[in-house]
């Protein structure tokens, strides 16, 4: 078969593409689509290696991984270790679906002018046909991603709104089943939140309470109208020696469940100076006892 370098480059940098945007979209990421591509274009650029007979070592498995590393290194904004772990997780595992389909297709139909090779696919395929290829993949891609988000957000993910003194703010919360916080005195079931979430809620003057996790100056407290809001929650988790998280008992929170807004009126939201997921798919971590699922 002939081999054009053009086609070759042109059909892996649309497989690619539509693997790494299958990854953004399922972890419900925001990454830029230029970075997107930039990442399918190093791809491409590697499958053209693959009928220089000296250069086999490229296609071993060491190399290949390091390839694949650069390729989630180059699209995704990686902020931590697990993050990137995940990344790299998904981009093999829609990677190895769309091998075994393509894999399927050409040992059951073997359409003429397709050939794979060292896990290389070329397609000789018209332009228009390769720009509807592409489009049929990316509304495939969008239409499983929304189901599959619908199915994630009512079973774990939750929008809350937090109101103090006629200011409030909205955000999505994890429900978290390990989080069984309760104040110490009242019972009453407790909410992580970011700080820099519920930062405007909080009085200039008491920011640093919350922010550091230890009271600067009690008096303040009643100065501000914040008398006997204040709690502190003792909590542990493993590998974390545990501590005190400063909370405040809000005028008025609500949680969105099963497509109506559920007021909940015995809680306290207690203040993290943490990032609680390290992809910004949340902010905060939802008590159970504050559902009813």
């Amino acid at each position: 078969m002939v081999v054009y370098i053009d086609i070759l480059f042109a059909v892996n940098l649309i497989l690619n593409y539509f693997i790494l945007l299958a990854v953004s979209i399922l972890l419900k990421r925001k990454d830029k689509r230029l970075r997107i591509l930039a990442g399918a274009a190093f791809g491409a650029l590697y499958s053209l290696f693959i009928f220089y007979p000296q250069l086999t070592y490229l296609y071993s498995i060491f190399v290949k991984i390091i390839a694949s590393v650069i390729i989630v290194l180059i699209t995704f904004k990686c902020s931590n270790i697990k993050t990137f772990a995940k990344l790299i997780m998904f981009f093999y595992l829609i990677s190895f679906l769309f091998g075994g389909i393509i894999f399927a297709v050409w040992l059951f139909v073997s359409p003429p002018g397709m050939l794979v090779h060292n896990g290389v696919l070329y397609i000789d395929i018209s332009p228009v046909l390769l720009i509807l290829a592409g489009a049929g993949c990316y509304i495939i891609i969008a239409i499983a991603s929304r189901l599959l988000n619908k199915s994630r957000f009512t079973s774990g993910i939750y929008s809350v709104n937090i109101e103090m003194f006629g200011i409030s703010v909205r955000l999505d919360a994890m429900l978290d089943t390990g989080n069984s916080l309760c104040d110490t005195i009242t019972g009453a079931p407790v909410i992580v939140v970011e700080y820099a979430v519920v930062e405007k809620l909080i009085p200039i003057k008491l920011r640093n309470t919350f922010k550091k996790g230890f009271i600067e100056n009690p008096d303040a407290f009643e100065a501000v109208g914040w008398g006997g809001r204040l709690h502190m929650i003792p909590y542990g988790s493993v590998g974390d020696t545990g501590g005190l998280l400063p909370a405040f008992r809000p005028d008025r929170l609500t949680i969105k469940q099963k497509d109506k807004n559920v007021e909940v009126t015995d809680v306290l939201v207690a203040v993290c100076g943490k990032r609680l997921s390290g992809d910004g798919k949340y902010a905060a971590l939802l008590n159970p006892m504050l559902t009813d699922s």
